[in-house]
């Protein structure tokens, strides 16, 4: 890749990278590695929900541009699973139309990312 961008200054220019995150609703951390420190009892049970409410935030970007962020939502706002579907439906109406405001030609790489079960086809 250094060499190519050695080849090619403005190749920095032409690479986009997605990624997502998901987010507690709750304000949950993850806290794997939280140890408790307390003069009550050790075996206390701390209860909290197996799967809190998340939403799901995907975001693609370039070296000087941001498009996003996409919040995967129903129409009443909730949050809904991320699946192939939904992410295709993502990437046609919500980033297509957008990406489409910039220059790209032979050289622009999209790198696409998604946990689920996207295939390359869809991110291209």
């Amino acid at each position: 890749m250094l060499d190519l961008i050695g080849e090619d200054e403005d190749l920095v220019n032409n690479i986009w990278v997605s990624d997502e995150a998901h987010f507690h609703v709750s304000g949950f951390e993850n806290k794997q590695n939280f140890h408790y420190w307390s003069q009550a009892n050790p075996r206390a049970l701390h209860e909290k929900p197996l799967h809190s409410q998340k939403v799901t935030v995907w975001c693609v970007m370039s070296a000087s541009v941001i498009i996003g962020p996409y919040l995967f939502e129903n129409e009443a706002g909730n949050a809904v699973t991320v699946n192939a579907d939904r992410y295709v439906e993502m990437l046609q109406n919500f980033f297509t139309p957008q990406f489409a405001h910039f220059p790209v030609n032979e050289n622009t790489l999209f790198q696409c990312r998604m946990e689920q079960q996207a295939t390359q086809q869809e991110c291209q």
